[in-house]
């Protein structure tokens, strides 16, 4: 028998200047997936979190649960009732249980369509997951990121992983043009190829080649570690799939005059 996977992710309890802290946050919708579907279940795996914080709880688990609004296609059911859950500022429980409960219906009646239309197809035919990742915190920024798995169908399978920096003291989410000077995003992207075609060299590729079909850009996906800021590129954007998700880390020493410097301390 397959069972339908409910997975939450098991979160350090870490303070930010004593007085953040980040746990799981555990939801029962009461779907009995035995009798909704068997052994012919459909995979679900996220997390989601609760923090002290309600912005960054609402944005984490907003963007945990945007892997499921696409399931079924533009205009939906399960499209639909993503938007309209998108819409709340900070769901309450009932809210975020009742959002839940019905994408769980919504994805089972999906799978169920999609195994009449594929007979000879092994279930299960939609295996999706969302998971949030507390990476820690750097000064007054708390760091976060989210793994995501998405197959539905005959699809092949892509994961991605999503970086979120929290500034604590602004209250807001942070972009890549937030943390840097004016008029230095091209030098940063200048670094970032650099590192890139380092990369190519030394895997052998044929840079003239591979430019013909990949173009490069500077990603807005970045983390702050302890060496550097680290850009890291989502299978398919830059290189082939074969490659996997390319990163690059600039050390803050060669940063400096390109970040802003309450973000290097």
């Amino acid at each position: 028998m397959r069972f339908r996977l409910f997975l939450l992710i098991l979160l350090v309890n870490i303070a930010h200047s004593a007085n953040f802290h980040v746990e799981p946050k555990y939801i029962t919708t009461g779907n009995d997936f035995n009798q909704l579907c068997a052994d012919d279940c459909p995979v679900l795996n996220y997390g989601l979190i609760s923090t002290n914080d309600l912005w960054v709880q609402h944005i984490i688990n907003t963007n945990v649960l945007s892997v499921f609004g696409s399931v079924g296609g533009e205009n939906s059911p399960q499209d639909l009732l993503y938007k309209e859950f998108a819409k709340i500022g900070q769901p309450t429980d009932k809210q975020l249980t009742d959002f839940l409960k019905q994408s769980e219906l919504n994805i089972i009646q999906t799978h169920q369509e999609l195994i009449n239309n594929n007979p000879n197809q092994h279930s299960p035919l939609i295996d999706i997951s969302a998971r949030p990742n507390y990476l820690g915190h750097q000064g007054d920024l708390e760091l976060f990121s989210i793994s995501e798995f998405y197959q539905v169908g005959d699809m092949v399978g892509t994961g991605s992983i999503n970086y979120f920096v929290f500034d604590m003291i602004e209250s807001r989410q942070l972009t890549l043009d937030d943390i840097l000077l004016p008029d230095t995003k091209e030098k940063l992207e200048n670094m970032v190829k650099e590192k890139f075609f380092n990369a190519l060299k030394k895997g052998k590729v044929d840079i003239r080649k591979h430019e013909k079909k990949w173009s490069f850009f500077l990603t807005k996906n970045f983390i702050f570690t302890k060496d550097g800021i680290k850009f890291l590129y989502q299978p398919e954007q830059i290189t082939p799939y074969n490659m996997g998700m390319p990163e690059f880390v600039i050390g803050y020493a060669d940063l400096k005059n390109i970040v802003k410097p309450e973000y290097l301390k």
